[in-house]
This record gives C-alpha cells, structure tokens and sequence, in this order.
C-alpha cells in the first residue's frame, strides 16, 4: 500500500523527470536547425492568396505545395512568399511545403513544412486559469517587413509656378500706313538695342544684374531679355533710369549652369 506522502514524492520526481525531458528536447531541436536551413515561421490566409514567412526561401521564387497541389509563386523574397491559392479550397487543415528553388521537398535543409488551417475554425473554448508571471524573455531579432499600406488621399493643389523667360524676337511685322502729321512733339528716332553677355549662375541662385543702355540723347521705353538655356527663369527685369534697362536670371537647378544672355531695350527720342 502507498501512503500519501510517498505518493507526493513519486509525482514531484515525476514532474522533475518531465521537465529534464522537456528541455534536453528543446536544446536538441534548437542546435539541430543550421543558420542557413529553410524555415517557415508562420502563414496568414487572405481572400485568394497565402502569405509565407520565415527565413532563406532564396532569391529565386521557391516552390510551394499545399497537401499536393503546386501553388503559384506571385512574388517572394528571402524572408517572404505571396502564393496564390487554388480556387474553392475546402476549410480545413492543410500541410504546406516549400523548398529552395532547386531542390526536393524533402530535403533536410532547403525545405520545410507547416500545418495551416484555412476556412471554417471551431467553437472558442472555455477561458483557463490565469498562470504564473513569467521571466522576461530576451529581445527577439527585428520584425520581418510588413506588406505596403493603402495609398494616402491626394494632396492639395500647389502654389502657382513663377512667370517663365520671356520668348524670343518675333518676325518683323508689316509696314504700317503714314500717320498723321504730328504737332512737332512726340517719339521719334526707334531703336532696338541688344547687348550679349557670358553667364555662369550657381545652382539654386540669382545671377548678377545684366544692363542694356540706350545711346546717347535716347531714352529708354521698355526692354527684357532672353537665352536659349530653358532650364533658366527670368527673376527681374525693370528700367533701372532714363536711359537703362536691368535684368537678373535665377537658375532652379542644383547644378551651375553657363550659357549667354541678350538683354535688350527700346530706345528712343522723346521730345
């Protein structure tokens, strides 16, 4: 007959037993699986598609098999593989393979397995007793990449750009009939004056001031400037007095840009 205390001591001895098993196994299982093996570390079902986790599926797409039905590979990585799933698969629980590009599902370390369960999942069962805390864990290696998230809404329409250079010289125009005779005052004497100037601008600056004047006696009446460089924008240009016309350039681009500039005015006698 075994008294109760001795039976106390064979289920502690028993447990101690249980618990040597439980970690020499664990130790076993963890230095078995090589740094470089396949592994498969879990699987999400969504709609029509399996997505696959783990780690060394290779650079080139692996092969994948549910029970015995090949799935199409849609995309993978060596962390992850997007499969696209038959059409009407029963719910249930299914064994899913993968193997390196190259190799047999059966080989000890370019292939691995996973039971899934897909569809229909049983009743909840009833909540168990709350257990003991536990010893903190150690930090886990960094989380595999999440798939893309949904496009942001559109952005708000931007300021309006700034006013382009002004274009080149047209074609001269046909004469005009004779005017009236004038009353002895007025604008006489028109003159086009363009002067050609070298210019260097640095990237993302303001270039120096380019001047056009008008010769001797003749006053200014407008002016501008152009190049045959795009990429550059017209900053200012403005009468700088009676007789001159100023520019200057801003050059946009992150790289220095050297091209010429015509700077032009329109002169003449004022009376």
């Amino acid at each position: 007959m075994i008294k109760k205390g001795d039976a106390m001591k064979t289920q502690i001895r028993m447990a101690c037993l249980m618990t040597v098993l439980m970690l020499v196994f664990s130790s076993s299982s963890v230095h078995a699986i090589s740094p470089k093996s396949l592994k498969i570390t879990s699987a999400i079902v969504e709609s029509e598609y399996i997505y696959i986790y783990g780690l060394n599926f290779g650079d080139n797409p692996p092969n994948v098999k549910l029970d015995d039905a090949a799935l199409e590979v849609v995309s993978s990585g060596d962390t992850y593989i997007n499969a696209r799933l038959p059409n009407a698969v029963e719910p249930g629980t299914y064994r899913l393979d993968v193997a390196r590009n190259g190799f047999q599902f059966q080989h000890p370390e370019k292939s691995d397995a996973l039971d899934v369960t897909i569809g229909a999942v049983g009743p909840q069962g009833p909540k168990g007793d709350k257990g003991d805390k536990g010893d903190p864990g150690e930090q886990g290696p960094q989380g595999l990449i999440g798939p893309r998230g949904p496009s942001g809404d559109k952005g708000d329409t931007g300021e309006p750009g700034p006013v382009g250079l002004q274009g080149p010289k047209g074609d001269k125009g046909d004469k005009g009939d004779p005017g009236d005779p004038g009353s002895g005052s007025g604008v006489s004497g028109y003159e086009w004056v363009t002067v050609r100037r070298p210019m260097v601008i640095q990237p993302n600056s303001i270039s120096p001031t380019y001047d056009c004047g008008c010769p001797d006696g003749k006053r200014i009446l407008g002016g501008g400037a152009f190049t045959h460089d795009y990429r550059i924008w017209l900053k200012d240009s403005f009468p700088l007095n009676e007789t001159t016309w100023r520019v200057r350039l801003f050059n946009p681009q992150s790289k220095k840009l050297t091209t010429h500039i015509h700077v032009y005015a329109i002169c003449a006698d004022v009376k």
